[in-house]
């Protein structure tokens, strides 16, 4: 399947090609697409402001006007939150 890659080929595409695919299989396997579905629809639920709703979150957050701003991080860094924490 990847005998362009033996032949010589001038382009660098395909290896790229080669290395890009590689790549999302291995991320896409059953259990760590499981595990970024569930990160993910978290994040939209219940971090994630939407223009509809007034950019509330679709499960409130307590307002918290006072405290230190922290970062919660889903994803290795993918999706950044940003919220007060309680005094």
């Amino acid at each position: 399947m990847l005998g362009f890659l033996r032949a010589g080929v001038p382009s660098g595409v395909p290896k790229r090609w080669a290395r890009t695919n590689a790549f999302w299989r291995k991320v896409f396997g059953r259990r760590r697409l499981d595990y970024l579905i569930r990160e993910y629809v978290a994040h939209y639920t219940h971090e994630r402001p939407h223009q509809s709703l007034e950019n509330r979150t679709i499960v409130p957050l307590p307002t918290i006007t006072q405290g230190e701003v922290r970062r919660k991080t889903r994803l290795t860094g993918l999706l950044r939150h940003y919220h007060r924490a309680a005094a």
